[in-house]
């Protein structure tokens, strides 16, 4: 698909990710890959997407890239050896909600996160309060063994490794940007099968 603006986002530490913007008029959502994979997971064509029906419910739609995703420029020849999921939590998506704050004035975004790009929504909903109002995670984790090394100590932990959600947001369901996901994911929808199911949840 081609988007309606492309524009790049540069990190603070040389990275230069673009980010993809289909404009309607509404509130903007962010939409998040998950990990190996790019924001064409959810623009690849008019038919086979989540984009052109978020577009059709009002939604200023941004999908974006982290570093090491194709389209990515890095500050050097071997930077991308080092990429790391911190890098996406704490510095990539930091500058690409900043820049999203500027251009549009909403320092509180939606958010569509496909497994890594889901457990990155919790991680910045920890890191950075109020900043996600709307979030729906596709096929992302919702309970971790060991989630102190991936959330820090703040986040409480039960005995079966689920997330304290107390401490993360208080989540509920989000009917209406979750009706347009649940319309365009299908087994033969824009994700396919493996992520036809998913879990809404209203920060």
């Amino acid at each position: 698909m081609v988007p309606d603006l492309m524009e790049t986002v540069q990190t603070e530490d040389g990275w230069r990710l673009p980010v993809r913007r289909y404009g309607g008029e509404g509130p903007p959502v962010v939409l998040l890959h998950g990990l190996a994979a790019s924001g064409h997971t959810f623009d690849l064509t008019p038919t086979r997407s989540l984009v052109p029906g978020l577009v059709a419910d009002g939604w200023d739609v941004w999908v974006v890239s982290l570093r090491g995703d194709d389209g990515t420029t890095r500050p050097s020849r071997t930077a991308w050896r080092a990429v790391a999921f911190d890098d996406h939590r704490t510095v990539d998506l930091p500058a690409i909600l900043d820049h999203i704050e500027g251009v549009t004035g909403h320092s509180r975004v939606a958010w569509v996160g496909h497994s890594m790009g889901g457990t990155l929504m919790y991680a910045v909903m920890r890191d950075h309060p109020g900043r996600i109002g709307v979030g729906v995670a596709l096929s992302s984790p919702g309970r971790f063994a060991d989630a102190h090394r991936l959330y820090g100590k703040g986040v409480e932990v039960s005995g079966d490794g689920r997330i304290g959600i107390g401490k993360l947001g208080r989540f509920a369901a989000s009917v209406g940007l979750w009706r347009t996901i649940e319309r365009r994911v299908s087994v033969e929808g824009a994700l396919g099968k493996d992520v036809a199911l998913g879990v809404g949840f209203l920060v």
